[in-house]
């Protein structure tokens, strides 16, 4: 019995739910120009708000990596990143050669 009864409330709290829901849908379909302007006053909505809203989420999808990139792009500056420059292979030893030489062309002349 006690069984029943739970599933007759539960049973309850799911119609009323969607009859909740149905309700709002159908106040927000129905109303006229000035309660729409009402119910936005209210909410403090503003045309310009939901659109300057509206562009930077478009910003966000169309440009998941912006924040990432110009962090990245800052740590590069300050020589914070350990990027690889082409034509790196490790050999330092082999870098230095390759100046000293340079700089015993550059005096010769």
């Amino acid at each position: 019995m006690s069984e029943l009864i739970t599933w007759i409330l539960a049973l309850f709290i799911i119609i009323g739910a969607f009859w909740a829901l149905t309700y709002d849908y159908q106040y927000k379909q129905s109303r006229t120009v000035e309660q729409y302007k009402k119910d936005l006053d209210k909410q403090g909505i503003t045309g310009e708000a939901l659109a300057r809203t509206g562009l930077l989420e478009l910003e966000k999808f169309l440009k998941p990596n912006l924040a990432a990139a110009i962090q990245q792009l800052e740590d590069e500056k300050q020589g914070q990143t350990k990027t690889k420059k082409q034509g790196d292979d490790g050999d330092d030893e082999s870098d230095e050669s390759d100046k000293n030489q340079i700089d015993q062309k550059v005096t010769k002349s």
